[in-house]
């Protein structure tokens, strides 16, 4: 499950709850690493919408990219690198693979 910020606000009370959710979302390190090998990443689509950053290490390219956009289209899970280089999967449990043409 994706990390859930907490909207401090002027007056609110901090408690030991609150600062066990803060540190459960540090320890958890926050940071989803996926990698393209030969064009299918190793994280389902699901392990990379629920972590709240994701970033993708592109082994041919000796690059790392971080996602933009995790969504459902059409029936598919799409993941969509900064660069606009896109990866798809027919099921949530999936791994996706590359895709050629543009989905924005």
């Amino acid at each position: 499950m994706a990390y859930e910020l907490t909207e401090w606000k002027s007056g609110d009370v901090v408690t030991s709850a609150k600062l066990n959710k803060i540190e459960q979302g540090i320890a958890s390190g926050g940071v989803l690493v996926a990698t393209d090998t030969e064009g299918t990443l190793d994280k389902t689509w699901q392990e990379i919408h629920d972590a709240a950053l994701c970033v993708v290490y592109l082994i041919g390219y000796d690059s790392k990219l971080c996602v933009g956009r995790v969504f459902e289209k059409d029936g598919f899970y799409m993941v969509v690198l900064v660069n606009s280089a896109s990866y798809k999967v027919s099921s949530a449990s999936g791994y996706p693979s590359s895709v050629e043409d543009d989905v924005m």
